[in-house]
């Protein structure tokens, strides 16, 4: 307890007196760190928002379903597929075919909808969805169903019209009902439309044509029946788990991800060369302060951890300002990734992000473990520093020397080691 008390008190007059002696450097560092922190946090938020949202719609529109037939490499599959999956009904299996594709919904801007098309007549375990106006299934005439978020934003109620522009065709549908959330309605954020097939297959001037067929297989035999379907399907399609979609699109957006969190890194790197320069300055300046309190007999251990602790302060102080700036410009780090999701991988509208704990512990942790990393260096030096070596001038310069040559050789076994991981071969998949 008296050893806690005394380095308390060491810290009080050597750390905090000097950080707010030099305010504007301690700031400065200060906001160093919060850069890195809050740009590597606000990056993850959204990778996270935007796989969890499309993770979120493929299990709201696959519904009950634990198995998909979908196209291998296009877009649409031949129908004709449903003449020969025939057999499933002896299996006790059902199925439906499904429609999927993105349309133009026309007024005042122009947005993008999902249009989910499934069979009117299929089984209700396939309807996932309810309408907010009634029960029973509101489909009529070139009627549809509009997600909430959709009938919001354009003021719209039942038997309103609307407009969708489908390649170079201007189509009119009539609002038929409106999705609430539970189900495949707040799937895509809202903004979906559900129809019949056939009216689909119209709009879209499909061709008997499909885009996936979904399967409630019986447990038991999910594996054998997926199994039979592979083996009997064409090389063009593919029977897999929902959940496979997932997982694919979480493999294709792994570079893209991997390249952000780069560039994050250098932001966190910026941070760390703060630390690293705060605390060098601080050897430098203080050396003979540090010479002194040596010799009233604080050891070379404790300098150690008083000059670790330093940069702690600094790190903590840092990664909390980084987690409040992080979840601030969180959606803006969203809006500004979610149009190259949109473009590359998948269709989603990617309005806000999801906070979570896990991913804030995370980036604090990584804000205080790199800041003290970023100290180690000028703090073994600082621990180095005898009494009788503060009180000579250039005995920084020597010190610098003394360890010129072991640098030189950290360095060019690094440039070393990057060149030859450079040229292994993909682990998993992935350079």
């Amino acid at each position: 307890m008296r050893k806690l008390k005394l380095f308390i008190s060491i810290y009080r007059k050597f750390v905090v007196r000097d950080c707010l002696k030099n305010s504007v450097r301690t700031w400065i560092t200060i906001f160093g760190i919060a850069l890195g922190v809050s740009v590597f946090l606000s990056i993850s938020l959204a990778n996270r928002s935007a796989l969890s949202s499309f993770k979120d719609t493929v299990d709201r529109v696959a519904g009950v379903a634990n198995l998909e037939i979908r196209p291998a490499a296009s877009t649409y599959m031949d129908e004709s597929v449903l003449k020969d999956i025939q057999w499933l009904w002896d299996e006790g299996a059902k199925f439906t075919p499904l429609v999927m594709e993105d349309v133009v919904l026309i007024g005042d801007e122009n947005e993008v909808v999902h249009l989910l098309a499934l069979d009117i007549l299929a089984p209700d375990e396939f309807k996932n969805y309810q309408s907010a106006n009634g029960s029973g299934d509101p489909f009529k005439e070139r009627g549809v169903l509009i997600g909430g978020k959709i009938a919001d934003d354009r003021n719209l109620t039942l038997d309103s019209k609307l407009k969708l522009l489908v390649d170079d065709r201007v189509v009119e549908v009539v609002v038929a009902g409106i999705l609430n959330e539970e189900g495949s309605g707040s799937a895509y954020g809202g903004r979906l439309m559900v129809m019949d097939i056939s009216l689909a297959a119209e709009i879209l001037d499909l061709n008997g044509e499909i885009s996936q067929v979904e399967i409630i297989a019986p447990e038991e035999k999910l594996s054998l029946i997926q199994s039979r379907l592979n083996s009997q399907l064409p090389a063009s399609m593919k029977a897999e788990p929902a959940s496979t979609r997932t997982n694919q699109v979480e493999k294709m957006t792994k570079s893209f991800e991997y390249n952000l969190f780069a560039l994050s890194f250098i932001a966190l790197l910026v941070g760390m060369f703060l630390i690293y320069n705060t605390m060098a300055i601080t050897v430098i300046r203080r050396r003979p302060e540090l010479g002194t309190i040596r010799v009233l007999g604080v050891s070379a251990k404790n300098v150690l951890w008083l000059m670790l602790s330093e940069a702690m302060t600094l790190g903590v102080a840092g990664s909390i300002l980084g987690i409040i700036f992080g979840v601030l410009i969180a959606n803006w780090a969203l809006s500004a990734v979610s149009s190259t999701y949109q473009r590359l991988y998948f269709s989603l509208s990617l309005e806000s992000v999801s906070i979570d704990a896990t991913t804030l512990i995370v980036a604090f942790s990584i804000g205080v473990g790199l800041t003290v990393i970023a100290a180690i260096p000028a703090a073994i030096e600082g621990a180095m520093v005898s009494p009788a070596e503060a009180t000579r001038k250039m005995s920084i310069e020597l010190a610098v020397k003394r360890w010129s040559k072991s640098l030189m050789v950290v360095a060019v076994v690094l440039f070393g080691l990057s060149f030859w991981t450079s040229h292994l071969p993909a682990v998993d998949n992935f350079p």
